[in-house]
């Protein structure tokens, strides 16, 4: 075993610690209060990210609700370090945000292209003439309208009465204020970021609102439904609560759910016992579908993303009770040999047992799969016979079912994980599980499940 990795699940179940979390809250309002801040709230916007308009449409409602500064900055494109799929992501988006938007009820126009590349640059002149005033939020609704519904001519109206910034001008200012999204040590759009935390898109403003409570720095009660999808306020998982309201019904054939997930992907560990808790509460078919990680399959990930996505993670996992933090990292290896025992698995009929038991191993015990000791551990915690396994560790069926999951995976659109299939329907991330349990909610026979407190 490498020394690195005896040391990795200690260091970083210190980093993502809830403890570690207060301390360093703490210490964070302790200096703004002592250098005399404001608590501000910096919003890196960018034009054609739809997550970012949808995000701008709970803003002026959070000016008013908290005693905050509102910064907006307007910055160009993902950096291709961080963006290896650029248009897939695109278009992949643009069909996601419909789906956000129906689940937290707002506007997002239904379009079929992509507004083009003249009428970002509009957009981009009105946003950054607005720089440093508070009228960054109504204008930037106002053009993001007009530009998400492809209406150019609306565009130069709006450019022509809010004013618009030059070329030169203009791409100086995205370009410097992607610098500071870079410094401050983030790499995407659409987020908030607050003393030290970031929060992306309106899947994470609930743990902002939350902070913001705790501060008390809210001008009044807060209508916390505001800032808080469906499943996030009570139903936080499929097992959260039963179904009191809704008639059983039986689908005419069963339905299958296909499991996109990859053993090195902490997003994929979080949603794999809420996934196998969706198809007992539906009655679905569960396909599990395992991939290999983006890093052996030569796309990059980054430090700045590596840090975001753990600490990210390690949030979701209290708050839907989950153990998180003792991580050895399984790249190489680990992730070979667990994805050779899942044929054997498989052959049992113990895929979900053994997918289970060595993502957890893997995420919150600081089990190193690449090594015999603790493979056996995880296998044998599965029900499967370790004398057994070993023969499948000479074996490479497993290359062939990666690649055709992957290349499945490609043909919806979608290259990461966790993925979810159902029907025509292709979501990515364990956050889209609560528009699967709500797009089931009505058409299925339901299983009922003892209700739940979370930590938020």
């Amino acid at each position: 075993m490498k020394i690195t990795n005896l040391i990795s699940p200690f260091a970083s179940k210190l980093l993502t610690s809830e403890g570690t979390l207060n301390t360093t809250r703490s210490f964070l309002e302790a200096r703004r209060k002592r250098q005399k801040r404001p608590h501000q709230v910096t919003f890196y916007y960018r034009a054609n990210d739809p997550y970012s308009f949808l995000l701008l449409q709970k803003m002026k409602q959070l000016k008013k609700d908290f005693n905050i500064e509102l910064k907006c900055l307007a910055v160009q494109d993902l950096l291709a370090t961080t963006n290896p799929e650029p248009e897939l992501l695109e278009r992949y988006a643009l069909k996601d945000a419909r789906l956000v938007a129906e689940l937290w009820r707002l506007n997002f126009p239904a379009i079929k292209n992509i507004p083009s590349k003249v009428a970002l640059f509009t957009l981009n002149q009105i946003l950054t003439a607005q720089a440093n005033t508070d009228d960054f939020i109504d204008a930037a609704l106002e053009a993001g309208r007009c530009y998400w519904s492809n209406d150019f001519q609306g565009l130069k109206n709006a450019r022509q009465s809010l004013g618009g910034l030059d070329k030169t001008a203009c791409q100086g200012l995205l370009k410097t204020n992607q610098k500071a999204l870079i410094k401050k040590g983030h790499y995407m759009s659409g987020t908030l970021h607050y003393e030290g935390e970031w929060y992306w898109g309106l899947d994470r403003l609930h743990y902002l609102v939350s902070r913001l409570i705790n501060l008390k720095v809210n001008r009044a009660p807060v209508n916390i439904k505001f800032y808080s999808s469906m499943t996030q306020l009570g139903r936080l998982d499929p097992v959260a609560n039963s179904h009191p309201n809704l008639t059983k019904q039986t689908a005419p054939t069963p339905q299958a759910l296909d499991f996109y997930f990859s053993f090195r992907s902490p997003y994929s560990y979080l949603a794999i016992k809420r996934t196998f808790n969706l198809c007992k509460l539906y009655n679905l078919q569960l396909n599990l579908k395992p991939v290999l990680p983006m890093a052996m399959r030569g796309l990059p990930v980054p430090r700045s993303k590596q840090l975001y996505i753990m600490r990210d993670a390690a949030r979701e996992a209290l708050l839907y009770d989950i153990p998180f933090g003792k991580i050895v990292d399984p790249v190489g290896k680990g992730v070979e040999q667990c994805l050779a025992i899942y044929e054997y698995a498989a052959e049992e009929g113990k895929e979900q047992a053994f997918s289970l038991e060595a993502a957890k191993g893997i995420w919150a015990e600081g089990i190193d799969v690449s090594t015999q000791k603790g493979l056996r551990k995880v296998v044998e915690r599965s029900g499967l016979n370790w004398q057994k396994a070993q023969s499948f560790l000479t074996k490479n069926a497993w290359r062939e079912r990666t690649e055709t999951n992957r290349q499945e995976m490609l043909a919806q659109g979608i290259w990461g994980v966790p993925t979810f299939r159902l029907g025509e329907l292709s979501v990515w991330g364990q956050d889209r599980i609560d528009y699967l349990d709500r797009l089931l909610e009505a058409t299925h026979s339901y299983q009922t499940f003892p209700s739940r407190t979370y930590n938020h």
